[in-house]
Order: C-alpha cells, then sequence, then structure tokens
C-alpha cells in the first residue's frame, strides 16, 4: 500500500515503528487501546505522587499560615481522591476482561 495516493494520506502506512507500519503493529483499535491504557496507569500514578509531594510540602513550608495549611490538604486530598479513581476503573477493566473474555490490559507486542 502506498502511503500518498490521489488526494489522501494513509498514516498507517506512513508511520513506522522499528520494523513495521503502524498498521502492522496496531492492526485493530484494541491492540492500540492495550498498549495505551497501562501507560496511562503509570502517568496517571506519577501526577498523584507529584500532587501528594506538593501537598505535603505546601503543608511543612506553611506551618505558620492555616489558610495555606488547608490548601495543602485539599492537594492531598484530592489526590487521594485520584488515586482511589485510578484504582476502581483498575477493578473495573479487570471486570470487563473476565465478563468478556478480551485481554484489555494484557499487550501481545
Amino acid at each position: 500500500m502506498a502511503c500518498i495516493s490521489d488526494k489522501t494520506i494513509n498514516l498507517g502506512d506512513c508511520l513506522n515503528f522499528q520494523n513495521s507500519t503502524a498498521n502492522q503493529a496496531y492492526p485493530n483499535f484494541a491492540s492500540l487501546i492495550n498498549n495505551i491504557l497501562p501507560n496511562l496507569y503509570i502517568a496517571a500514578s506519577l501526577i498523584i505522587f507529584f500532587f501528594i509531594f506538593l501537598g505535603g510540602f505546601t503543608i511543612i513550608a506553611n506551618s505558620g499560615n492555616p489558610d495555606k495549611q488547608n490548601e495543602g490538604k485539599k492537594t492531598i486530598t484530592g489526590a487521594l481522591i485520584g488515586f482511589l479513581i485510578v484504582i476502581l476503573s483498575y477493578f473495573i477493566i479487570q471486570i470487563i476482561e473476565i465478563i468478556t473474555g478480551i485481554p484489555i490490559l494484557h499487550s501481545n507486542l
């Protein structure tokens, strides 16, 4: 297949990964999602860690200012709520995997 034809561009054939094109590496949408989701969980965990660290630093750095301490507590509370959402979404995906039999978080690459 050609990357560029008359008036269209097929990005799946234009994008090259190591020794294959995007169409060969990701033959369907599910295989793309299988590789994106674990990375999203890692990114979300790093962001949550950053916000917990930032909230703790805010509390410690502003020990004499109760308003700033409350801001730090709110930051930590929001990060913990985000952590619960990430954990619950992981378990929901695990349940969907069991019900449908489709491996969502298990990449075959």
